[in-house]
């Protein structure tokens, strides 16, 4: 008898055990399960942490693109603008050297006609009797007459503002080419 009773504490014993260990891996088990549940919602709370943050990355990724865009832009207008100064200040300049040459040209008239004006001064003065003129037809009796028809000094009235002999006129009348003696 004394073995039966001793397979039954044992079997006692063993089904204490075996109770004490359901209990404590039920307990675990639930335990575990808590603790599953706290840290999913921790994860949670960090996804929507990090969802947050991404949403404010992409919100300032788009300030950031849109800022670019707009510079970028405003760089191409300035390059428009500089390139349209450009072109107008090349079309000025040859504007400039067409004014130039025209200048030029003009002058060279200019010359061509005083030329003329002086060959039919000095043909008027070889023609008229009272007048006495070299064989050039250069008149003798005005000393300080040069052979291309400017005078010496200053100006051909003497100086500032005084009469010229004999023209009784005053500076304007070379401007004007009314004056035979000027």
């Amino acid at each position: 008898m004394d073995t039966w009773i001793w397979i039954i504490i044992g079997i006692v014993l063993v089904l204490i055990i075996i109770g004490i260990i359901a209990a404590l891996t039920r307990g675990s088990k639930a335990k575990r399960i808590e603790r599953e549940r706290v840290e999913a919602e921790r994860l949670r709370h960090e996804a929507a942490e990090r969802e947050r943050t991404t949403v404010e990355s992409r919100a300032a990724a788009a300030a950031t693109d849109a800022d670019a865009r707009a510079a970028q832009a405003d760089a191409q207008r300035q390059s428009a603008e500089a390139d349209r100064r450009a072109a107008e200040a090349e079309q000025r300049r040859v504007e400039a050297e067409r004014l130039q040459q025209d200048a030029h040209a003009k002058s060279e008239v200019a010359a061509q006609d005083q030329r003329a004006y002086d060959d039919k001064l000095r043909e008027a003065d070889a023609k008229d009797p009272d007048i006495r003129t070299d064989d050039d037809g250069n008149r003798l009796d005005d000393g300080d007459r040069l052979d291309d028809g400017n005078r010496r000094g200053t100006d051909h009235h003497g100086g500032r503002g005084r009469r010229w002999r004999g023209c009784g006129r005053r500076r304007r009348c070379c401007r004007r080419r009314g004056c035979a003696r000027c």
